[in-house]
């Protein structure tokens, strides 16, 4: 058990944590692109896949009756599932990327969101493998540990929302507000 106080500087330590990591996120991505709309699009990508793996357990939490012995509280464990789901999906967002920035300098002809939908289409069979081969273990782990006690499932199951929230995130939010955000110009790193 976590007393108030305790759960109260946990929350605030969190939240402190998540806006320095996207600060530092978005000025990492600005470097290695050459735009801090990139770093944005990645930052709003991930707010998404926290919002929704957060969202998901606490609707569990609401519609689950408490008589099953199923366990859909937010505490350390889903904290730390959704810091892992945000890693996940930075480096998903950031191979995504990548390609872009690759594909920028060898299609130069073509315009920014005919480069950006290349790209997409180049990396979906990579994300899609790489978030199967973690949701396939995620719902393991979920099955084996949901009624039994220790956190695992309380990791599993927020973790698995969070890997299919990043996995739709990295593939069509963050391409299209990097789209957005760019107005259909290609970036700096083009020229």
């Amino acid at each position: 058990r976590i007393g108030p106080t305790a759960a109260s500087d946990l929350r605030d330590s969190t939240i402190w944590a998540l806006i320095v990591s996207w600060l530092i996120i978005i000025i990492y991505i600005a470097i290695r692109f050459s735009s801090w709309k990139f770093g944005l699009a990645a930052v709003v990508a991930l707010v998404f896949d926290a919002v929704v793996a957060i969202g998901f357990v606490a609707f569990c939490g609401w519609i689950v009756p408490k008589s099953l012995g199923i366990s859909f509280e937010m505490n350390v464990t889903t904290v730390a599932a959704i810091l892992t789901v945000i890693g996940y999906a930075v480096n998903d967002t950031v191979v995504v990327f990548d390609r872009i920035r690759e594909n920028l300098v060898l299609m130069k002809k073509e315009t920014f969101p005919e480069i950006v939908n290349t790209s997409v289409n180049q990396t979906m069979s990579r994300t899609i493998l790489t978030g199967a081969s973690v949701l396939g273990t995620c719902i393991i782990l979920y099955v084996m540990t949901m009624t039994s006690a220790g956190g695992v499932a309380e990791f599993a199951l927020p973790m698995f929302i969070g890997v299919l929230a990043g996995t739709f995130g990295s593939i069509f939010v963050a391409c299209a507000v990097a789209l957005k955000l760019m107005g259909g110009k290609k970036p700096d790193i083009a020229k």
